[in-house]
């Protein structure tokens, strides 16, 4: 439990603190400007975001983790990371002088989590000595490089940071490595934080700093993760399979610029999502691609661990084709999604149809649904008064942030909303509830939450196929922090799958149910909208209420 107090206390410092990093940054000129090479930004968006995410994730883990003087490599490589990071944002570095500093910063990490092996595999051959620390050198510095070269679009590699980071912290998990998991914790919340205000329309970037410090996390977490400190023994295989889409794109990008005889450390736009986008002109659905080939690769690298090598390693070789050749795929992509026969159906809809939808269905599904959260309202926990207490502290603050937010902008991040659902369903389905089973015309028994998966999802699919005709209006409905925590819900199920686990079976099917009701609630202020201010502090005061309950009747 204390790795979820570690992840929601860098969630909530991120969401705090992002709004003034942006009014910082904006303020002082630290900005990207549109129309500069490699930018896709059309309006002028403060960078060095990444900062944020830096201070938090090391006061965590300096706090949480404790033994200082074990990590003091980690912290001194990291921090010079840092620096250049924040040198190369406002007043530029050379390449040259960033790949020194980066090898030095290197070999600091090398030595620190050389503590752990003595062998290295790499693809089912042993290297040899001095050339299996070599290769981890080149491994660092090119993922730091190649995170930073990700870096082109929002939300991309945050998106893509926090997708590597759960598998590793899951891997930690298996094998109790208290470092990897304090750091992946603290981690996962800062990203889902600063994907608030960094997935598309951003609000602020990265910046060099921030992809910097990623990588350097990124590296650092996958190695521990494919160490095994019994045997002392490092598998590359591992790290280089789950971040395959960087390091194949890097690879390319670089082998097509000497092919042309240019410099392959000079920057361009042909980077993979620079050729997706161009082709396909839809920001959201360029991350989403990107996102689901790393989901791909981190379901093989699983696999390469709890399955069989050979097999994941040509999984691996079959699977890097279309990154290779992504920009032939593309052109495919833009043809009609939907064969004429379906068009047809779709125009041809009895509008009567629509309307009872739109006009009775939703809200008797809305009320029947909110019976249902009622009757899943927990009663009773065995959850400690620290974690409650702390839990209703995170709301409070959430809850805060928003009225503030909403005088200043009057606008609402329905992703809040997200939020305080899966809390409610974390508790829930930890804790004695309200109502366990209902009795359907005594024939069978369904429990309280399939039911609601059992109304909410046709509702949401017949919304999402015939939105156009129900709202009269194009309106774009999943925004980018949607699609990568559909990607996130994706691999969460597949890592339930090859590392099956009673914990990540639960977290699983909570994200699942807290996503589909998030799903709903959207549907339903897009058609109510004069609801939607008070559905939207009802979610903040429903947890509070039930966490207050819990506590003072433990």
């Amino acid at each position: 439990m204390i790795y979820l107090i570690i992840f929601f206390t860098s969630l909530v410092l991120t969401i705090f603190f992002t709004p003034v990093m942006i009014d910082f940054f904006t303020r002082i000129k630290v900005v990207d400007i549109p129309g500069e090479l490699r930018r896709i930004n059309k309006s002028v968006v403060p960078r060095m975001g990444g900062i944020l995410i830096y201070v938090i994730v090391m006061i965590s883990t300096i706090s949480f983790y404790g033994d200082l003087n074990s990590i003091r490599f980690f912290v001194f490589a990291s921090g010079i990371i840092v620096l250049l990071g924040i040198a190369d944002d406002i007043v530029g570095v050379k390449w040259t002088h960033k790949f020194i500093i980066q090898f030095s910063m290197s070999i600091f990490l090398l030595y620190f989590l050389a503590q752990d092996f003595d062998v290295i595999y790499f693809f089912g051959l042993i290297l040899p000595y001095p050339f299996n620390y070599i290769l981890v050198v080149l491994f660092i510095v090119g993922t730091i490089n190649a995170v930073n070269l990700l870096d082109g679009l929002d939300g991309l590699a945050s998106g893509f940071s926090l997708m590597v980071i759960f598998i590793t912290f899951l891997v930690g998990f298996n094998s109790d490595n208290k470092f990897l998991l304090v750091l992946t914790s603290s981690l996962m919340g800062a990203l889902i934080g600063f994907l608030k205000f960094n997935a598309y329309p951003a609000r602020i970037f990265l910046g060099d700093t921030g992809a910097y410090v990623l990588g350097f996390f990124l590296v650092t977490a996958t190695i521990m993760a494919s160490t095994n400190a019994a045997s002392h023994v490092l598998d590359l295989t591992f790290p280089v399979i789950l971040m395959t889409v960087p390091i194949v794109d890097t690879v390319k990008v670089m082998v097509i610029r000497l092919f042309e005889k240019r410099n392959p450390f000079i920057a361009d736009a042909s980077h993979i999502h620079h050729v997706i986008i161009n082709k396909i002109p839809n920001h959201k659905i360029t991350v989403f691609i990107i996102e689901t080939f790393t989901l791909i690769f981190a379901a093989v690298s699983l696999y390469y661990l709890r399955g069989n090598k050979d097999i994941a390693m040509v999984l691996f070789g079959i699977l890097s084709i279309p990154l290779l050749l992504i920009h032939f795929i593309v052109k495919f992509l833009r043809r009609p999604v939907y064969p004429e026969a379906v068009t047809k159906i779709y125009h041809r809809f009895p509008q009567i149809f629509i309307n009872v939808y739109t006009k009775y269905l939703i809200p008797l599904i809305a009320l029947f649904s909110f019976a249902l959260l009622i009757g899943l309202a927990p009663v009773k926990s065995d959850t400690s008064d620290l974690i409650i207490l702390l839990s209703i502290l995170f709301v409070i603050l959430l809850l805060v942030y928003s009225l503030i937010n909403y005088q200043k902008n009057k606008y609402f991040n329905d992703i809040l909303v997200f939020f305080n659902l899966m809390l409610f369903l974390l508790y829930s389905n930890y804790s004695e509830q309200i109502n366990y089973l209902f009795d359907v015309s005594g024939i069978f028994e369904i429990s309280s939450i399939n039911l609601m998966i059992f109304l909410l999802l046709p509702s949401v699919v017949f919304f999402f196929f015939f939105r156009e005709k129900i709202l009269q209006k194009r309106v774009p409905f999943f925004s980018g922090i949607d699609l990568i925590i559909l990607v996130f819900i994706m691999l969460l199920s597949v890592s339930s799958n090859l590392l099956p686990t009673r914990q990540f079976a639960n977290a699983n099917m909570v994200l699942f149910h807290s996503f589909l009701i998030y799903i709903f609630y959207k549907v339903f202020i897009l058609l109510r909208t004069k609801f939607r201010l008070a559905i939207f502090f009802l979610s903040f005061l429903i947890p509070i209420v039930l966490l207050v309950h819990l506590l003072i009747t433990q």
